[in-house]
């Protein structure tokens, strides 16, 4: 196995680091502000207001999958120590020579400003320099438009796998795109 995601790591305007309990308040604030998504992308909870504790707890882990291997890093602007988002990572999935971005969020107070461009560019050098992966991958909602043009823009191009929950579409059902990104 590659080395992992070093625990701490910045760009020009924001540091990254693992998260910690103390953080999961506002962590579990930006989640809910992000909810709207889930409209788009058919997510749903079953433990609606701890998604962040239970992603902490390594409870929401690929199949098969190793807590060892899962990552919860804070977004925090380096100016203010204001955290704006987080990153859901996960190395080795879904090949071993994989590194997968399970979600990225950012307050929506702080979209717009181009620091989820920031933190993929950073985070694409930060992989390469580890060694051992050949790829990025992450899923997107297909009915989450900002969101497949945001990917698509950083170089999110191939797609290795289509889900939909339903064969005809519906105003209810979903459909996830895997793109990925070659190192």
């Amino acid at each position: 196995m590659s080395s992992q995601i070093a625990s701490s790591w910045s760009t020009d305007r924001l540091l990254i680091t693992d998260s910690t309990g103390d953080q999961i308040e506002r962590l579990q604030e930006i989640y809910a502000a992000c909810a709207y998504i889930g409209d788009w992308c058919g997510i749903e909870s079953d433990v609606e207001g701890d998604e962040m504790s239970q992603e902490l707890a390594h409870m929401n882990l690929p199949p098969d999958g190793d807590s060892a291997l899962h990552r919860v890093q804070t977004v925090s602007r380096k100016d203010d120590d204001i955290i704006i988002g987080y990153l859901i990572l996960y190395h080795g999935f879904s090949s071993s020579d994989c590194f997968w971005i399970a979600s990225l969020a950012i307050h929506p107070d702080y979209q717009g400003e181009k620091y989820g461009r920031e933190v993929i560019e950073q985070l694409t050098e930060e992989v390469r320099s580890l060694g051992g992966f050949v790829s990025l991958g992450g899923s997107v909602g297909v009915r989450n438009i900002p969101a497949v043009r945001f990917w698509l823009s950083c170089g999110f191009t191939r797609i290795e796998q289509f889900d939909c929950d339903e064969d005809v579409y519906s105003d209810t059902c979903s459909a996830d795109l895997w793109l990925m990104r070659d190192l």
